[in-house]
Protein backbone atom coordinates (compact mmCIF):
# COMPACT_ATOMS: atom_id res chain seq x y z
CA UNK A 1 0.00 0.00 0.00
CA UNK A 2 1.03 3.61 -0.57
CA UNK A 3 2.63 5.59 2.24
CA UNK A 4 1.13 8.86 3.47
CA UNK A 5 3.79 10.86 1.62
CA UNK A 6 2.88 9.08 -1.61
CA UNK A 7 -0.80 9.94 -1.08
CA UNK A 8 -0.32 13.62 -0.22
CA UNK A 9 -0.57 14.95 -3.78
CA UNK A 10 -3.79 13.02 -4.32
CA UNK A 11 -5.17 14.31 -1.02
CA UNK A 12 -4.28 17.85 -2.04
CA UNK A 13 -6.25 17.45 -5.26
CA UNK A 14 -9.13 15.82 -3.35
CA UNK A 15 -9.41 18.70 -0.89
CA UNK A 16 -9.41 21.26 -3.70
CA UNK A 17 -12.03 19.31 -5.65
CA UNK A 18 -14.21 18.88 -2.56
CA UNK A 19 -14.01 22.60 -1.77
CA UNK A 20 -14.83 23.47 -5.38
CA UNK A 21 -17.97 21.33 -5.16
CA UNK A 22 -19.44 23.50 -2.37
CA UNK A 23 -18.43 21.05 0.36
CA UNK A 24 -16.34 23.44 2.42
CA UNK A 25 -16.86 21.56 5.69
CA UNK A 26 -15.77 18.27 4.07
CA UNK A 27 -12.69 19.99 2.61
CA UNK A 28 -11.78 21.35 6.05
CA UNK A 29 -12.40 17.97 7.71
CA UNK A 30 -10.22 16.13 5.20
CA UNK A 31 -7.47 18.72 5.52
CA UNK A 32 -7.49 18.48 9.32
CA UNK A 33 -7.32 14.69 9.14
CA UNK A 34 -4.23 14.85 6.93
CA UNK A 35 -2.71 17.55 9.14
CA UNK A 36 -3.21 15.22 12.13
CA UNK A 37 -1.47 12.38 10.30
CA UNK A 38 1.42 14.75 9.67
CA UNK A 39 1.78 15.26 13.43
CA UNK A 40 -0.22 18.48 13.95
CA UNK A 41 -3.48 17.79 15.77
CA UNK A 42 -6.08 20.52 16.18
CA UNK A 43 -9.11 20.38 18.50
CA UNK A 44 -11.99 18.50 16.85
CA UNK A 45 -14.53 20.97 18.23
CA UNK A 46 -13.26 24.57 18.16
CA UNK A 47 -14.50 27.00 20.77
CA UNK A 48 -13.96 30.67 21.54
CA UNK A 49 -12.06 29.74 24.68
CA UNK A 50 -9.75 27.38 22.75
CA UNK A 51 -9.24 30.02 20.06
CA UNK A 52 -8.33 32.72 22.57
CA UNK A 53 -5.94 30.36 24.36
CA UNK A 54 -4.19 29.62 21.06
CA UNK A 55 -4.02 33.33 20.25
CA UNK A 56 -2.45 34.21 23.59
CA UNK A 57 0.10 31.38 23.34
CA UNK A 58 1.04 32.50 19.85
CA UNK A 59 1.20 36.14 20.89
CA UNK A 60 3.59 35.38 23.73
CA UNK A 61 5.91 33.44 21.43
CA UNK A 62 5.66 35.97 18.61
CA UNK A 63 6.50 39.01 20.69
CA UNK A 64 9.82 37.43 21.64
CA UNK A 65 10.86 36.94 18.03
CA UNK A 66 9.04 39.37 15.75
CA UNK A 67 12.09 41.50 14.89
CA UNK A 68 14.17 38.44 13.97
CA UNK A 69 11.60 36.38 12.09
CA UNK A 70 12.63 37.59 8.67
CA UNK A 71 16.10 36.09 9.26
CA UNK A 72 14.86 32.59 10.11
CA UNK A 73 16.09 29.72 7.92
CA UNK A 74 13.85 28.07 5.37
CA UNK A 75 11.68 25.22 6.67
CA UNK A 76 13.36 21.85 6.03
CA UNK A 77 11.07 19.35 7.77
CA UNK A 78 9.10 17.73 4.94
CA UNK A 79 6.10 16.80 7.11
CA UNK A 80 5.79 20.33 8.48
CA UNK A 81 6.03 21.83 4.99
CA UNK A 82 3.17 19.59 3.88
CA UNK A 83 1.23 20.43 7.04
CA UNK A 84 1.56 24.12 6.15
CA UNK A 85 0.09 23.47 2.69
CA UNK A 86 -2.91 21.65 4.16
CA UNK A 87 -3.35 24.26 6.88
CA UNK A 88 -3.58 26.89 4.15
CA UNK A 89 -6.21 24.81 2.33
CA UNK A 90 -8.14 24.27 5.56
CA UNK A 91 -8.07 28.01 6.22
CA UNK A 92 -9.35 28.82 2.74
CA UNK A 93 -12.34 26.48 2.99
CA UNK A 94 -12.99 27.22 6.65
CA UNK A 95 -13.39 30.88 5.65
CA UNK A 96 -15.79 29.87 2.86
CA UNK A 97 -17.78 27.68 5.25
CA UNK A 98 -17.89 30.29 8.01
CA UNK A 99 -16.88 27.90 10.81
CA UNK A 100 -14.63 28.50 13.81
CA UNK A 101 -11.34 26.75 12.98
CA UNK A 102 -9.67 29.77 11.39
CA UNK A 103 -7.92 31.21 14.51
CA UNK A 104 -6.61 27.75 15.40
CA UNK A 105 -5.35 27.19 11.86
CA UNK A 106 -3.63 30.56 11.63
CA UNK A 107 -2.00 30.26 15.06
CA UNK A 108 -0.64 26.82 14.17
CA UNK A 109 0.84 28.16 10.91
CA UNK A 110 2.61 30.93 12.81
CA UNK A 111 3.97 28.61 15.50
CA UNK A 112 5.21 26.05 12.97
CA UNK A 113 7.01 28.84 11.11
CA UNK A 114 8.66 30.08 14.29
CA UNK A 115 9.75 26.60 15.35
CA UNK A 116 10.72 24.95 12.05
CA UNK A 117 11.56 27.87 9.77
CA UNK A 118 9.86 29.77 6.97
CA UNK A 119 8.13 28.72 3.76
CA UNK A 120 5.79 30.43 1.32
CA UNK A 121 2.73 29.54 3.37
CA UNK A 122 4.30 31.31 6.35
CA UNK A 123 3.33 34.57 4.63
CA UNK A 124 -0.33 33.50 4.85
CA UNK A 125 0.07 32.74 8.54
CA UNK A 126 1.73 36.04 9.43
CA UNK A 127 -0.65 38.12 7.31
CA UNK A 128 -3.74 36.45 8.76
CA UNK A 129 -2.44 36.54 12.31
CA UNK A 130 -1.96 40.27 11.82
CA UNK A 131 -5.72 40.56 11.35
CA UNK A 132 -6.26 38.72 14.64
CA UNK A 133 -3.80 41.02 16.41
CA UNK A 134 -5.48 44.11 14.95
CA UNK A 135 -9.16 43.19 15.08
CA UNK A 136 -9.28 40.98 18.19
CA UNK A 137 -6.43 42.35 20.31
CA UNK A 138 -6.65 45.93 19.00
CA UNK A 139 -2.90 46.21 18.42
CA UNK A 140 -2.77 47.80 14.97
CA UNK A 141 0.91 48.75 15.18
CA UNK A 142 1.93 45.08 15.58
CA UNK A 143 -0.59 44.10 12.90
CA UNK A 144 1.14 46.46 10.47
CA UNK A 145 4.52 44.94 11.29
CA UNK A 146 3.13 41.46 10.66
CA UNK A 147 1.61 42.56 7.38
CA UNK A 148 4.94 43.93 6.17
CA UNK A 149 6.69 40.77 7.38
CA UNK A 150 4.22 38.67 5.37
CA UNK A 151 5.01 40.65 2.20
CA UNK A 152 8.76 40.14 2.76
CA UNK A 153 8.33 36.37 3.25
CA UNK A 154 6.07 36.17 0.19
CA UNK A 155 8.73 37.86 -1.91
CA UNK A 156 11.55 35.75 -0.46
CA UNK A 157 9.89 32.47 -1.49
CA UNK A 158 8.22 33.83 -4.65
CA UNK A 159 5.06 32.12 -3.39
CA UNK A 160 2.72 33.08 -6.24
CA UNK A 161 0.06 30.61 -5.08
CA UNK A 162 -0.11 32.47 -1.74
CA UNK A 163 -0.15 35.99 -3.20
CA UNK A 164 -3.93 36.49 -3.62
CA UNK A 165 -4.61 35.56 0.01
CA UNK A 166 -1.70 37.56 1.43
CA UNK A 167 -2.45 40.66 -0.65
CA UNK A 168 -6.16 40.43 0.18
CA UNK A 169 -5.39 40.43 3.91
CA UNK A 170 -2.50 42.92 3.95
CA UNK A 171 -3.83 45.43 1.40
CA UNK A 172 -7.50 44.81 2.12
CA UNK A 173 -7.40 44.94 5.93
CA UNK A 174 -4.10 45.55 7.70
CA UNK A 175 -2.50 48.41 5.79
CA UNK A 176 -5.76 50.37 5.81
CA UNK A 177 -4.92 51.24 9.42
CA UNK A 178 -1.73 52.99 8.29
CA UNK A 179 -1.48 56.60 7.13
CA UNK A 180 -1.30 55.66 3.46
CA UNK A 181 -4.29 57.00 1.49
CA UNK A 182 -6.99 54.40 0.93
CA UNK A 183 -6.49 54.49 -2.82
CA UNK A 184 -2.84 53.41 -2.34
CA UNK A 185 -3.89 49.76 -1.93
CA UNK A 186 -6.02 49.50 -5.09
CA UNK A 187 -3.23 48.65 -7.61
CA UNK A 188 -1.98 45.87 -5.30
CA UNK A 189 -5.46 44.42 -5.00
CA UNK A 190 -5.90 44.58 -8.76
CA UNK A 191 -2.65 42.60 -9.09
CA UNK A 192 -3.94 40.02 -6.60
CA UNK A 193 -7.14 39.59 -8.64
CA UNK A 194 -5.13 39.06 -11.83
CA UNK A 195 -2.79 36.54 -10.18
CA UNK A 196 -5.68 34.66 -8.58
CA UNK A 197 -7.47 34.31 -11.91
CA UNK A 198 -4.25 33.29 -13.69
CA UNK A 199 -3.51 30.43 -11.25
CA UNK A 200 -7.11 29.21 -11.08
CA UNK A 201 -7.80 30.49 -7.57
CA UNK A 202 -10.99 32.13 -8.80
CA UNK A 203 -12.76 32.20 -5.47
CA UNK A 204 -10.00 34.12 -3.70
CA UNK A 205 -9.74 36.43 -6.71
CA UNK A 206 -13.43 37.28 -6.41
CA UNK A 207 -13.12 37.89 -2.68
CA UNK A 208 -10.28 40.31 -3.44
CA UNK A 209 -12.46 41.95 -6.11
CA UNK A 210 -15.23 42.39 -3.55
CA UNK A 211 -12.82 44.15 -1.19
CA UNK A 212 -11.34 46.21 -4.03
CA UNK A 213 -14.76 47.57 -4.97
CA UNK A 214 -15.58 48.42 -1.34
CA UNK A 215 -12.37 50.38 -0.87
CA UNK A 216 -12.68 52.03 -4.28
CA UNK A 217 -16.10 53.37 -3.28
CA UNK A 218 -14.85 54.67 0.06
CA UNK A 219 -11.81 56.21 -1.69
CA UNK A 220 -14.02 58.40 -3.85
CA UNK A 221 -13.32 56.68 -7.18
CA UNK A 222 -15.51 57.99 -10.04
CA UNK A 223 -18.87 56.26 -9.72
CA UNK A 224 -19.45 55.66 -13.42
CA UNK A 225 -16.16 53.79 -13.85
CA UNK A 226 -16.75 51.98 -10.57
CA UNK A 227 -20.21 50.82 -11.64
CA UNK A 228 -18.73 49.34 -14.82
CA UNK A 229 -16.21 47.38 -12.73
CA UNK A 230 -18.95 46.23 -10.35
CA UNK A 231 -20.97 44.82 -13.24
CA UNK A 232 -17.97 42.99 -14.68
CA UNK A 233 -17.21 41.32 -11.33
CA UNK A 234 -20.89 40.52 -10.75
CA UNK A 235 -21.05 38.69 -14.09
CA UNK A 236 -17.86 36.80 -13.23
CA UNK A 237 -19.22 35.69 -9.86
CA UNK A 238 -22.48 34.50 -11.36
CA UNK A 239 -20.66 32.65 -14.16
CA UNK A 240 -18.93 30.36 -11.63
CA UNK A 241 -22.35 28.96 -10.64
CA UNK A 242 -21.25 28.36 -7.05
CA UNK A 243 -23.30 29.06 -3.97
CA UNK A 244 -20.43 30.89 -2.28
CA UNK A 245 -20.01 33.18 -5.31
CA UNK A 246 -23.77 33.77 -5.51
CA UNK A 247 -23.72 34.89 -1.88
CA UNK A 248 -20.78 37.21 -2.49
CA UNK A 249 -22.60 38.69 -5.45
CA UNK A 250 -25.71 39.24 -3.33
CA UNK A 251 -23.66 41.05 -0.71
CA UNK A 252 -22.30 43.28 -3.46
CA UNK A 253 -25.84 44.13 -4.62
CA UNK A 254 -26.23 46.71 -1.86
CA UNK A 255 -23.11 48.56 -3.02
CA UNK A 256 -24.23 48.39 -6.66
CA UNK A 257 -27.68 49.78 -5.81
CA UNK A 258 -26.18 52.59 -3.73
CA UNK A 259 -23.98 53.52 -6.69
CA UNK A 260 -26.91 53.39 -9.11
CA UNK A 261 -28.89 55.69 -6.82
CA UNK A 262 -26.13 58.28 -6.84
CA UNK A 263 -25.67 57.93 -10.58
CA UNK A 264 -29.31 58.94 -10.98
CA UNK A 265 -30.41 55.50 -12.15
CA UNK A 266 -33.20 54.86 -9.62
CA UNK A 267 -36.71 56.23 -9.19
CA UNK A 268 -35.98 57.66 -5.73
CA UNK A 269 -32.29 58.38 -5.06
CA UNK A 270 -32.82 58.47 -1.28
CA UNK A 271 -34.27 54.93 -1.08
CA UNK A 272 -32.08 51.85 -1.60
CA UNK A 273 -34.29 50.10 -4.16
CA UNK A 274 -34.13 49.74 -7.91
CA UNK A 275 -32.38 47.55 -10.47
CA UNK A 276 -30.39 45.51 -7.94
CA UNK A 277 -32.68 45.52 -4.88
CA UNK A 278 -36.48 45.47 -4.68
CA UNK A 279 -38.76 46.12 -1.72
CA UNK A 280 -38.87 42.42 -0.70
CA UNK A 281 -35.14 41.80 -1.12
CA UNK A 282 -34.22 41.36 2.55
CA UNK A 283 -37.27 39.24 3.43
CA UNK A 284 -36.42 36.70 0.71
CA UNK A 285 -33.24 35.74 2.53
CA UNK A 286 -34.60 35.65 6.08
CA UNK A 287 -33.33 32.52 7.81
CA UNK A 288 -30.15 32.31 5.75
CA UNK A 289 -26.83 32.35 7.64
CA UNK A 290 -25.74 35.47 5.74
CA UNK A 291 -29.00 37.37 6.35
CA UNK A 292 -27.48 39.55 9.09
CA UNK A 293 -24.59 40.48 6.79
CA UNK A 294 -27.05 41.49 4.07
CA UNK A 295 -29.09 43.51 6.56
CA UNK A 296 -26.06 45.34 7.94
CA UNK A 297 -24.96 46.39 4.46
CA UNK A 298 -28.49 47.32 3.40
CA UNK A 299 -28.96 49.64 6.40
CA UNK A 300 -25.42 50.99 6.09
CA UNK A 301 -26.04 52.20 2.55
CA UNK A 302 -29.59 53.31 3.37
CA UNK A 303 -28.42 55.56 6.21
CA UNK A 304 -25.72 56.98 3.93
CA UNK A 305 -28.28 57.86 1.24
CA UNK A 306 -30.78 59.19 3.78
CA UNK A 307 -28.20 61.52 5.30
CA UNK A 308 -27.00 62.77 1.92
CA UNK A 309 -30.54 63.62 0.86
CA UNK A 310 -31.50 65.19 4.20
CA UNK A 311 -33.94 62.55 5.46
CA UNK A 312 -32.48 62.37 8.94
CA UNK A 313 -35.36 60.48 10.57
CA UNK A 314 -35.04 57.63 8.07
CA UNK A 315 -31.27 57.73 8.55
CA UNK A 316 -31.77 57.34 12.32
CA UNK A 317 -34.11 54.38 11.79
CA UNK A 318 -31.49 52.77 9.55
CA UNK A 319 -28.86 53.26 12.27
CA UNK A 320 -31.10 51.45 14.78
CA UNK A 321 -31.63 48.52 12.40
CA UNK A 322 -27.94 48.44 11.52
CA UNK A 323 -26.94 48.19 15.17
CA UNK A 324 -29.29 45.23 15.69
CA UNK A 325 -27.41 43.03 13.22
CA UNK A 326 -23.90 44.42 12.88
CA UNK A 327 -20.99 42.51 14.39
CA UNK A 328 -18.06 44.91 14.98
CA UNK A 329 -15.50 42.29 13.92
CA UNK A 330 -16.93 42.44 10.39
CA UNK A 331 -15.89 46.08 9.99
CA UNK A 332 -12.74 47.03 8.09
CA UNK A 333 -11.07 50.39 8.58
CA UNK A 334 -12.65 52.14 5.60
CA UNK A 335 -16.15 50.95 6.54
CA UNK A 336 -15.59 51.63 10.25
CA UNK A 337 -14.41 55.17 9.57
CA UNK A 338 -17.33 55.93 7.27
CA UNK A 339 -19.81 54.38 9.71
CA UNK A 340 -18.47 56.49 12.58
CA UNK A 341 -18.56 59.58 10.37
CA UNK A 342 -22.17 58.98 9.32
CA UNK A 343 -23.39 58.06 12.82
CA UNK A 344 -21.88 61.26 14.19
CA UNK A 345 -23.30 63.52 11.48
CA UNK A 346 -26.76 61.95 11.75
CA UNK A 347 -26.73 62.35 15.54
CA UNK A 348 -25.66 65.99 15.27
CA UNK A 349 -28.42 66.72 12.74
CA UNK A 350 -31.05 65.11 14.98
CA UNK A 351 -29.77 66.91 18.10
CA UNK A 352 -30.68 70.17 16.34
CA UNK A 353 -34.13 68.97 15.29
CA UNK A 354 -35.46 66.69 18.06
CA UNK A 355 -35.28 68.81 21.20
CA UNK A 356 -37.15 66.21 23.29
CA UNK A 357 -34.30 63.71 22.69
CA UNK A 358 -31.51 66.19 22.28
CA UNK A 359 -29.38 64.85 25.13
CA UNK A 360 -29.51 61.35 23.68
CA UNK A 361 -28.31 62.49 20.27
CA UNK A 362 -25.61 64.72 21.77
CA UNK A 363 -24.27 61.74 23.73
CA UNK A 364 -24.23 59.58 20.59
CA UNK A 365 -22.45 62.32 18.66
CA UNK A 366 -19.78 62.74 21.34
CA UNK A 367 -19.17 58.99 21.39
CA UNK A 368 -18.69 58.89 17.62
CA UNK A 369 -16.51 62.01 17.70
CA UNK A 370 -14.24 60.36 20.28
CA UNK A 371 -13.99 57.27 18.09
CA UNK A 372 -13.11 59.35 15.02
CA UNK A 373 -10.49 61.22 17.05
CA UNK A 374 -8.99 57.89 18.06
CA UNK A 375 -8.89 56.75 14.44
CA UNK A 376 -7.23 59.99 13.40
CA UNK A 377 -4.53 59.99 16.09
CA UNK A 378 -4.03 56.82 18.11
CA UNK A 379 -4.52 54.60 15.09
CA UNK A 380 -2.14 56.69 12.94
CA UNK A 381 -4.58 57.35 10.11
CA UNK A 382 -4.91 61.16 9.99
CA UNK A 383 -4.66 61.30 6.21
CA UNK A 384 -7.84 59.24 5.91
CA UNK A 385 -9.69 60.62 8.94
CA UNK A 386 -8.67 64.16 9.88
CA UNK A 387 -10.96 65.86 7.37
CA UNK A 388 -13.90 63.85 8.71
CA UNK A 389 -13.00 64.69 12.29
CA UNK A 390 -12.84 68.37 11.37
CA UNK A 391 -16.23 68.29 9.66
CA UNK A 392 -17.76 66.66 12.74
CA UNK A 393 -16.18 69.37 14.91
CA UNK A 394 -17.49 72.04 12.54
CA UNK A 395 -21.02 70.67 12.83
CA UNK A 396 -20.76 70.61 16.62
CA UNK A 397 -19.42 74.17 16.74
CA UNK A 398 -22.22 75.32 14.44
CA UNK A 399 -24.81 73.64 16.67
CA UNK A 400 -23.32 75.33 19.75
CA UNK A 401 -23.26 78.75 18.08
CA UNK A 402 -19.44 78.96 17.98
CA UNK A 403 -19.40 80.49 14.55
CA UNK A 404 -15.72 81.42 14.23
CA UNK A 405 -14.66 77.96 15.34
CA UNK A 406 -17.16 76.33 12.98
CA UNK A 407 -15.93 78.35 9.99
CA UNK A 408 -12.33 77.34 10.74
CA UNK A 409 -13.18 73.65 10.97
CA UNK A 410 -15.27 73.76 7.78
CA UNK A 411 -12.33 75.30 5.92
CA UNK A 412 -9.97 72.65 7.29
CA UNK A 413 -12.31 69.78 6.39
CA UNK A 414 -12.74 71.08 2.84
CA UNK A 415 -9.02 71.63 2.29
CA UNK A 416 -7.89 68.30 3.80
CA UNK A 417 -10.47 66.31 1.86
CA UNK A 418 -9.21 68.03 -1.31
CA UNK A 419 -5.54 67.39 -0.48
CA UNK A 420 -6.14 63.70 0.21
CA UNK A 421 -8.45 63.18 -2.78
CA UNK A 422 -11.67 62.28 -0.95
CA UNK A 423 -13.91 63.98 -3.50
CA UNK A 424 -17.12 62.68 -1.89
CA UNK A 425 -16.17 64.08 1.52
CA UNK A 426 -15.02 67.36 0.00
CA UNK A 427 -18.43 67.69 -1.69
CA UNK A 428 -20.21 67.01 1.60
CA UNK A 429 -18.02 69.43 3.58
CA UNK A 430 -18.68 72.15 1.01
CA UNK A 431 -22.42 71.49 1.23
CA UNK A 432 -22.48 71.57 5.03
CA UNK A 433 -20.40 74.77 5.05
CA UNK A 434 -22.87 76.29 2.59
CA UNK A 435 -25.76 75.41 4.89
CA UNK A 436 -23.84 76.97 7.80
CA UNK A 437 -23.31 80.28 5.96
CA UNK A 438 -26.87 80.27 4.63
CA UNK A 439 -28.08 80.01 8.23
CA UNK A 440 -26.05 83.10 9.05
CA UNK A 441 -27.66 85.05 6.18
CA UNK A 442 -24.44 85.06 4.17
CA UNK A 443 -25.96 84.08 0.85
CA UNK A 444 -22.94 85.10 -1.22
CA UNK A 445 -20.47 82.75 0.47
CA UNK A 446 -23.16 80.06 0.72
CA UNK A 447 -23.81 80.16 -3.04
CA UNK A 448 -20.10 79.88 -3.80
CA UNK A 449 -19.81 76.84 -1.54
CA UNK A 450 -22.90 75.19 -3.05
CA UNK A 451 -21.51 75.74 -6.54
CA UNK A 452 -18.26 74.08 -5.51
CA UNK A 453 -20.16 71.23 -3.83
CA UNK A 454 -22.22 70.71 -6.98
CA UNK A 455 -19.02 70.57 -9.03
CA UNK A 456 -17.44 67.98 -6.69
CA UNK A 457 -20.54 65.78 -6.73
CA UNK A 458 -20.52 65.94 -10.54
CA UNK A 459 -16.83 65.05 -10.57
CA UNK A 460 -17.53 62.05 -8.32
CA UNK A 461 -20.37 61.02 -10.61
CA UNK A 462 -23.15 61.49 -8.04
CA UNK A 463 -25.53 63.05 -10.54
CA UNK A 464 -28.64 62.68 -8.38
CA UNK A 465 -26.95 64.38 -5.43
CA UNK A 466 -25.61 67.15 -7.67
CA UNK A 467 -29.17 67.64 -8.87
CA UNK A 468 -30.35 67.80 -5.27
CA UNK A 469 -27.84 70.58 -4.52
CA UNK A 470 -28.95 72.49 -7.58
CA UNK A 471 -32.66 72.14 -6.79
CA UNK A 472 -32.32 73.06 -3.10
CA UNK A 473 -29.80 75.89 -3.24
CA UNK A 474 -28.91 77.07 -6.76
CA UNK A 475 -32.19 77.52 -8.64
CA UNK A 476 -33.32 80.75 -6.97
Amino acid sequence: SLTLNEKLRAYHVLVQHTGAQESASDAVSTSLTIIGQLGETLPSTPSKVAAMWEIMKTQTLLLLKIDNIVNLDAMQNADKKEAMKFLMLAGRYDFAGDSAFMPLIICRMVRLSLRYGLCGESAVGFASYGVIVGNVLGNHATALRLGKLALTVLDRFDARECLPWVFNVVYGITLLWSDEPLSHVLPFQKHAIDVGLSIGDNETAMHVAHVYLRIALHSGCPLGELMDKMRVRSRQMLAYKKDSMDKLNLIGATRRQFTLNLLGQSADPSTLTGEEIDADWLSRFRGEKFHDALCSLFYYFQMWLSYLFGDYAVAADAVVEYNKVMKPIWLRFDSASNKTFLFGLIACALAQRETHEQNKWIAIFEEELAQMEKMSTVMTAPRNCQHRLDLMKAERASFLGKHTEAASFYDSAINLADQNHFIQDQALALERAGIFYLGRDNGTDASTLFERSHSCYMQWGALSKAGDIKERYLNS
